[in-house]
């Protein structure tokens, strides 16, 4: 069970923020229920789910019990039952939430050959809240045999009602929730491999299924196919690096514990004094004797040695089905009846030649292994190609100022792709060989080719930079007041004020000046003010015939005057302090002429021109901007 799973359930997260009525959740994942997971396109298939009435958590949270869903089997059946607990009521970030109705919209992604059916089929609506808590149980039975193996991302989207203190909300989601349906083994009647194919690389596990019991021995003869061999019941996993078709043999003999021969002689005298060896002041003749192999309660009788005190029994090979056995003994007499010379047990725990003795009786025996039986069997790993390692190229930086972009891509081809933010995050949808981005993150994809073998890129971080504010713009009298920081830079009408580079500028004439500032991070952000009236321009006295320009001014000031009159004017430029920077006396000026006055050796800032002769006295305030 699981209390808020990352892929599932409630993640009710930043909600009820400061204006509680305009912004109550800002994300809502809802409940995800697995039964969800699979294609809606398909018939529901597989009846009797059952609920698991132990499915809770407490404080009341929504839950799902497993809290993961199990991997399938290529070709194998798969069938689980899933619960999920929805209260109807649970605390989130502080505030009562009424959870009213789960509904499905859409699914896509999901593997091939699976079904599903809920406790709420055929709608696939819930109502936790209708009748707690008989309706904040459901389940869904998954079933079916899936008939392709790989990672998985099912794309779910649901809608969830909820009921809170500023009223009713619906909240739409959608997630992933990811699968995996892994490749099967692969069997014969000598050895086990797993898996049986599968994407290159690929590691694969053997084991030898023939294995010894009682005193059977087995060698193992492996041929990998992929230039290595090996003679162990359970051999080093096998790497595959390249793809192809791989056929693995495996030779397996059997060798079986075998009583070879006996050699023994007589040390006592227990088959002497009957009619067949009469005792006439002492034996007459020797005894002729055999034996008895008696092992897992079967008995087998071996040939007589006549008239012997020493006799040797070769090429006996008596296979041994159990570790001990017994050898009888005896003088073989028709008439008077067998003599008894003793009887010797042994546990054998390997082969060689040992000592046996009785009272009667001395001698040795041999165990032999023997080949018995031989098995080959030959099967088939199927490797299939992994694509090469996805080269991500990006359409311009990869750092950037905020409402810019990149475009990220991959070559495309005949293979799917998967985007992927901070290497767990699924960007959703994002399935297309290209990718804009305009958000801060390490950004990599996955390609996947048409067998299901996949490959993940490296990745790339993208850094967004966040733009400066825009600057506050207030015209105060004749002048542009700013409380903006940063690196600053006035513009009139388009172009560059040289020098205005302070949050406040003297202007003088109509138009639209520009304020831009940028920050450390070298991102700009800018604000407009339109001038429509000259309110910067002080003049005393207006003689309308006469004009100043340009201004701002940076080196060349000049006069003109629209009347075809000659007239006489002193000028003076003072500084803002009053002090005289420029005087001439005296000059004439009339339509067809332009009085032009150097004054590139002033710094910037604002002066005053004043204009005047017995009849005219005109100021008018000039910038100067280098």
């Amino acid at each position: 069970m699981a209390n808020y799973p990352f892929f599932l359930l409630f993640n009710i997260i930043d909600i009820f923020e400061k204006d509680l009525s305009k912004n109550i959740m800002k994300k809502l994942i809802l409940i995800i229920i697995v039964a969800f997971v699979f294609n809606q396109t398909t018939k529901a298939q597989c009846p009797g789910c059952i609920i698991d009435q132990t499915c809770t958590i407490s404080p009341a949270a929504p839950a799902l019990c497993p809290a993961v869903l199990p991997d399938g089997l290529q070709n194998n059946p798969y069938d689980e039952n899933v619960t999920f607990y929805m209260p109807a009521q649970f605390m989130a970030s502080g505030f009562n939430v009424t959870l009213n109705q789960i509904t499905v919209t859409s699914i896509t992604g999901m593997p091939q050959g699976l079904n599903w059916q809920t406790s709420a089929s055929p709608s696939n609506i819930f109502y936790p809240s209708s009748n707690p808590p008989a309706t904040e149980r459901g389940c869904v039975k998954i079933c079916g045999t899936p008939t392709v193996f790989g990672q998985f991302n099912i794309i779910v989207s649901v809608s969830a009602e909820v009921s809170t203190p500023v009223g009713n909300i619906t909240q739409n989601e959608t997630f992933s929730l990811p699968i995996l349906i892994t490749s099967p083994p692969g069997a014969n009647s000598s050895f086990a491999y797993n898996p049986s194919f599968g994407c290159a690389p690929l590691n694969v596990d053997f084991e030898a299924t023939l294995a010894p019991t009682g005193l059977e021995q087995f060698t193992y003869n492996w041929d990998f196919d992929n230039g290595n061999t090996s003679n162990l019941a359970l051999p080093p996993t096998q790497t595959y690096a390249v793809a192809d078709t791989y056929y693995v043999s495996l030779i397996t003999k059997k060798y079986v514990y075998q009583l070879s021969s006996v050699s023994i002689s007589a040390t006592g005298t227990n088959w002497c004094g009957d009619v067949e060896e009469p005792n006439l002041f002492g034996c007459v003749g020797d005894p002729d004797m055999y034996f008895e192999f008696t092992n897992n309660g079967v008995t087998q009788t071996g040939n007589t040695i006549d008239d012997q005190s020493s006799a040797t029994f070769s090429n006996l090979n008596y296979t041994l089905t159990n570790p001990l056995f017994s050898l009888q003994f005896y003088d073989e007499d028709l008439i008077s009846g067998n003599d008894n010379l003793g009887n010797f047990l042994y546990t054998v725990t390997g082969p060689g030649t040992f000592n046996l003795s009785t009272n009667q009786v001395s001698g040795t025996f041999t165990i032999d292994t023997v080949f018995s039986q031989q098995f080959i069997d030959i099967d088939t790993v199927i490797v299939y190609p992994t694509p090469t390692i996805p080269s991500i190229n990006a359409s311009g930086n990869l750092n950037f100022c905020q409402g810019d972009s990149v475009i990220l891509s991959v070559n495309a081809n005949t293979s799917t792709f998967q985007w992927y933010l901070n290497d767990t995050t699924i960007l959703i949808s994002e399935v297309n060989p290209e990718l804009t981005v305009n958000t801060s993150g390490a950004y990599s994809v996955v390609e996947t080719n048409q067998f299901g073998c996949n490959r993940l890129s490296a990745n790339d971080t993208v850094i967004v930079y966040p733009i400066p504010a825009s600057p506050n713009l207030i015209v105060v009298g004749g002048s542009i007041n700013s409380s903006a920081n940063g690196s600053l830079q006035w513009y009139y009408n388009g172009s560059v004020i040289p020098g205005a580079t302070q949050a406040n500028l003297l202007y003088a004439d109509t138009g639209l000046y520009t304020l831009s500032v940028t920050n450390s991070f070298g991102c700009i952000n800018s604000s407009t003010v339109n001038i429509t009236t000259p309110s910067g321009l002080n003049t005393i006295n207006n003689y309308q015939g006469i004009a100043l320009y340009p201004n701002p001014v940076k080196n060349i000031l000049n006069i003109s005057h629209k009347n075809a009159a000659n007239i006489a004017l002193n000028i003076a430029i003072t500084d803002i302090n009053g002090a005289i920077v420029y005087h001439e006396n005296e000059i004439a000026i009339n339509a067809n002429s332009l009085v032009s006055i150097d004054i590139s050796t002033l710094s910037n800032g604002v002066y005053f021109v004043s204009l005047f002769n017995n009849e005219i006295k005109q100021q008018q305030k000039i910038v100067v901007i280098k």
